[in-house]
């Protein structure tokens, strides 16, 4: 009986368990992402832009002059001609023209646009246009040789007579004083001098990135640095050329000069114009006072003299560095205007000449392709090259051939590529902008499609004529939408995703969208309680359409119903789990009773003594003797032997 029992007691307990594990189906649903694959990008190295100029090339602009093959230079100039020698000119901010008429004492300003012939609009150290004469005093110049203009605008002149530097703080004015003197103590001293805080006949003057104003003191072969902040006739703080503030020797060394004239700082090289010496020098950074050059142009040593060929000069008179860090040397002498191109090398040769038809020519003349004894040059920040032409009593404007045409596609990061096809080539590179060189012409462009971003215009046509252009393109983001949709979650329950981290939800059940450009996004999808969430992250790749992502949502077995489970409830249900298991044990044992009872009360007394059947196990042979068992022994309530009834 004991077998049944406890057979039937596990199968109620395992019934039980089964029914309160039970529950309802579990739907998952994976999120799924559709991406068009990873698109190619094509950034090829932009080409640096060619050369703008070349030799032989001719001017545009004569000013001083009516055209390019005449000149107004007189001993009586006026408002729009020159004395017989202007000097080394310098471009302002806001691209205005500043021209030291030496031999006019006073210096001119021409504003653009620039034509030949034009007149000046401003002149310092005369009070009228007509005025020549020439002054030691805070509105007069003598001699003036060079100018430049520092980072807030304000012009600096060297003034040769009167061996000084001024200062003239704008607004610019026709006849203003000068604020501040350097080389002289007072505005009407001029007599020359070796010191620290003199000068003698002093020409070239730049500025440096730090602030610093170099000037060429030609006369006693040396320049000079002046560190902010200036003041009257402050000290020098450090001389080139010479060992100290006292000594003016000329010398045809490393660490010697003969009549600087012309200086300029770029990429820290202090390069000098060495006239006496026909050569153009480089000093290196960190300077020193007396230290020697380490660059040379112009003779193929620092102790030689008297070079020919392409890469020699008659008369170093002048030196300018531009944009694309090419030298440019006024070769005076030479009558000619030559550019060298980096890295620099020893005595290496020119790359070009203006004014000339070859390398080696020195021809001079008055026409727009050819000059007489330039005694400066320099590109401005327009590109354009400026050459004074001095004995033609003219400067002149070369404007490239070679100009920028840049697409301006603000809006557009610098990580994604804008290409460009003009006039059947293409161009690539990253944005905003992208910049190509062309010479004078028209020129059909577009823009291929850009992943992303809509461009206005996506055509057109651009003309260079003698200018940069630049193409203004409108970009407007393109974007697409992301949804994700909550599968197996009941209305109204509160749900939320982060996308790419934004967060949005909804209270409802409802959809949640997000509004998203080409690209890769992570997101996650925040539990809900009572619900197991499928996926709870992943990645969303949008590549020029929208995107559906799938969350499933399946029911905690522990929180049917759909909500959350409380101590109470949970132990409730626990309760409920042992009584259902007692009423399966006690069904278990009824059963085993019900069976042990009917296998009990089917059993018959036997009516004669027992016999096994002939042929079983433990019967007699057949044909044998019977032999009867023993009887069975007097029972309970048997009456004693020999009792009688």
């Amino acid at each position: 009986m004991a077998r049944p029992v406890v057979l039937g007691a596990i199968v109620g307990v395992l019934a039980v368990l089964l029914l309160s594990l039970s529950g309802p189906m579990v739907l998952t649903n994976s999120a799924t992402s559709h991406s068009l694959g990873a698109q190619p990008s094509v950034s090829p190295a932009v080409a640096p832009s060619p050369n703008p100029f070349f030799t032989d090339m001719a001017a545009s602009v004569a000013l001083g002059g009516p055209n390019l093959t005449s000149t107004w230079a007189s001993a009586s100039p006026n408002a729009s001609s020159f004395a017989l020698d202007p000097e080394y000119s310098c471009p302002a901010p806001g691209g205005s023209m500043w021209v030291p008429d030496f031999g006019g004492n006073r210096l001119l300003e021409f504003k653009p646009p620039f034509a030949s012939g034009e007149s000046a609009s401003v002149v310092l150290g005369q009070s009228t246009f007509a005025g020549t004469q020439g002054n030691t005093t805070a509105t007069g110049l003598y001699g003036p040789g060079a100018c430049t203009t520092d980072a807030h605008g304000d012009l600096w002149v060297t003034d040769w007579y009167n061996s000084r530097v001024l200062e003239y703080v704008p607004p610019f004015t026709t006849g203003m004083a000068a604020s501040l003197v350097l080389g002289q103590a007072t505005f009407v001293a001029g007599a020359p001098g070796t010191s620290a805080t003199t000068l003698a006949d002093p020409v070239g003057l730049a500025f440096d990135p730090q602030g610093d104003l170099w000037v060429a003191d030609s006369s006693n072969n040396r320049v000079v640095e002046y560190v902010p902040p200036f003041s009257d006739g402050m000290h020098a703080s450090l001389v080139l050329g010479q060992t100290n503030f006292t000594s003016r020797a000329a010398g045809l060394t490393a660490a010697n000069l003969s009549y600087p004239i012309d200086l300029v700082v770029s990429d820290g090289v202090l390069w000098v114009a060495d006239y006496s010496n026909d050569r153009v020098v480089g000093f290196s950074a960190p300077f020193s006072t007396g230290e020697g050059a380490t660059y040379l142009l112009g003779q193929s040593s620092f102790a030689g003299s008297g070079a020919t060929g392409p890469g020699a000069f008659v008369d170093a008179d002048s030196v300018a560095v531009d944009v694309r860090g090419d030298l440019w040397v006024a070769d005076s002498g030479g009558n000619r205007v030559v550019e060298f191109l980096p890295p620099f090398s020893l005595f290496e040769n020119a790359s070009l000449a203006i004014g000339q038809t070859s390398l080696t020519a020195t021809t001079f003349g008055l026409t727009a392709t050819t000059l007489h004894y330039p005694l400066g040059a320099f590109v401005a920040p327009n590109g354009a090259l400026w050459v004074t032409d001095g004995q033609n009593g003219r400067v002149l404007e070369y404007v490239p051939s070679i100009y920028h045409v840049t697409f301006a596609a603000a809006g557009l990061p610098a990580t994604t590529n804008l290409t460009v096809l003009v006039g059947g080539t293409a161009s690539s590179g990253p944005g905003p902008n992208l910049t190509v060189s062309e010479v004078n012409g028209s020129y059909a462009w577009s823009v291929p499609v850009i992943s992303g971003y809509a461009l206005s215009p996506t055509s057109g046509n651009v003309t260079v004529n003698g200018h940069s252009v630049t193409v203004v393109l409108t970009v407007t983001r393109v974007t697409y939408t992301v949804t994700f949709s909550a599968l197996g979650l009941p209305a109204m329950t509160n749900w939320t995703v982060t996308l790419g981290g934004v967060t949005h939800n909804s209270s409802t059940n409802a959809s949640i969208s997000f509004t998203e450009a080409n690209g890769t996004y992570l997101f996650s999808a925040a539990t809900v309680a009572g619900y197991n969430v499928t996926p709870t992250h992943g990645s969303v790749v949008v590549r020029g359409a929208s995107q559906d992502v799938a969350v499933g949502f399946s029911l905690i077995p522990s929180s049917a119903g759909g909500g959350s489970s409380s101590p109470f409830s949970t132990t409730v249900t626990v309760l409920l789990i042992v009584v259902a298991a007692v009423a399966g044990l006690v069904v278990g044992l009824l059963v085993g009773l019900l069976l042990g009872r009917r296998r009990k009360g089917g059993a018959a007394a036997p009516a004669a003594p027992w016999a096994p059947p002939m042929g079983s196990p433990g019967s007699p042979p057949a044909g044998g003797p019977t032999q009867l068992p023993p009887p069975p022994p007097p029972g309970p309530d048997a009456p004693p032997p020999g009792a009688t009834g």
